[in-house]
């Protein structure tokens, strides 16, 4: 603060190293504002800089002793002391900034980027510059603010990866206005954060409901094979209990490729995990109805899916293991189906119930209804000759 006591003295013509006006009749400047300035100083150096001043500057504009003329010229005295400060503080920050050495040049995927490269920010901190992808700065925001623990929200501060130092608010307006003003990309996360000042509990509170649908998107897009496999057998568990006779079930053979089961499970996976957790009702409520027809309907297409089927070599004779062959069926129906009136259906709407139109098409891209072509119905029933020969 020495350098704001520097422009006060000059301005105001205060001896502020003996703190005790200097009344030089020729100056044209009323003591009173010496004196308050004087004291404005000790304000500063009693609290930060920043809370003093304007604490103090707050208490004179309200003393209902002073005639507003006084606080006019006060104020301006003020104004005119901040602006040199503030025009020293960036000619200081611009010089630091200058000078300043990149230690980071280097996208997360270690591509080698430049300063002036599109889509290119720099991040000053402690006198060194960070270079970013924009993509990779949102990437490390939307995990500090989508941070869960068992899908309850609990969203951290968003720092620096290279220095684990945490962004000031400032450096996350920065982000905002790059994003907004350089990019086409729109970060949802980013822009309710900015419009609660970057207020991280009171984003919390606010869109809790939404923090936790991303975390459960994150749970089934991120999660390890091994948690997503399990999960994925609960949930066929869950789907066979409503049914008594087993020839509504679906079967998984233990030696059923995992890969295989969790790509083809995973949007099935997604609709039970919000059934279960989302915190919205009507997301709730409509991800398990839907998961129930979505299950029904994948049984039926292919009642042998997850099966083990032998095969044997019908040229040799022998039963041995060498002339067996193992294949697992996995013919499935699609869980997005074509939208045959995506031409129409944003001109027109029926009035009938909300997941299905008149030809039984889902809007989520389901059609429970779905009439299986002929050659669909033929490798049904080829595949059940085989499990009957079997």
């Amino acid at each position: 603060m020495l350098t704001f006591e520097y422009i006060i003295n000059k301005i105001i013509n205060i001896n502020s190293e003996f703190n005790y006006c200097n009344h030089n009749i020729n100056d044209n400047i009323n003591t009173l504002y010496k004196i308050h300035f004087t004291t404005m100083i000790s304000y500063v150096n009693t609290f930060n800089s920043i809370k003093g001043k304007y604490m103090y500057l707050n208490n004179f504009l309200n003393n209902i002793f002073y005639t507003e003329t006084i606080k006019e010229e006060f104020f301006d005295y003020f104004n005119k002391i901040q602006k040199i400060n503030m025009a020293l503080n960036k000619f200081a920050f611009l010089y630091k900034y200058k000078k300043a050495k990149i230690v980071v040049n280097t996208d997360m995927e270690l591509n080698n980027i430049t300063i002036n490269s599109k889509n290119i920010m720099c991040v000053y901190q402690l006198n060194c510059k960070y270079l970013f992808n924009i993509r990779d700065l949102l990437k490390i925001i939307n995990t500090s603010l989508t941070n869960s623990d068992m899908f309850f929200s609990n969203p951290i501060p968003i720092k620096n990866p290279y220095n684990n130092i945490f962004f000031n608010k400032s450096m996350l307006y920065n982000i905002y206005f790059f994003v907004k003003f350089n990019t086409n990309i729109y970060s949802e996360l980013l822009f309710k954060f900015f419009k609660l000042n970057f207020n991280l509990k009171l984003f919390m509170y606010k869109y809790e409901y939404l923090l936790r649908e991303y975390s459960i998107k994150n749970f089934v897009n991120n999660s390890p094979s091994n948690i997503l496999y399990l999960e994925i057998l609960n949930m066929i568990d869950e789907y066979n209990l409503q049914f008594t006779d087993s020839k509504y079930h679906i079967h998984i053979d233990k030696e059923f490729p995992k890969d295989t089961l969790i790509k083809i499970m995973k949007p099935y996976l997604l609709l039970s995990h919000t059934s279960k957790y989302s915190l919205i009702p009507t997301d709730k409520f409509d991800s398990s109805f839907i998961l129930n027809i979505k299950l029904k309907s994948f049984q039926k297409y292919n009642p042998l899916f997850g099966r083990k089927i032998v095969v044997l070599n019908s040229t040799c004779l022998s039963n041995s293991k060498k002339n067996k062959k193992y294949i697992f069926k996995d013919s499935h129906i699609s869980f997005y189906p074509k939208n045959n009136n995506f031409l129409i259906d944003h001109i027109e709407y029926n009035n009938v119930d909300i997941y299905y139109d008149n030809n039984g098409f889902e809007p989520n891209g389901f059609n429970p209804n779905n009439e299986f072509d002929q050659n669909n119905d033929v490798d049904q029933n080829n595949d059940m000759n085989e499990a009957n020969d079997i």
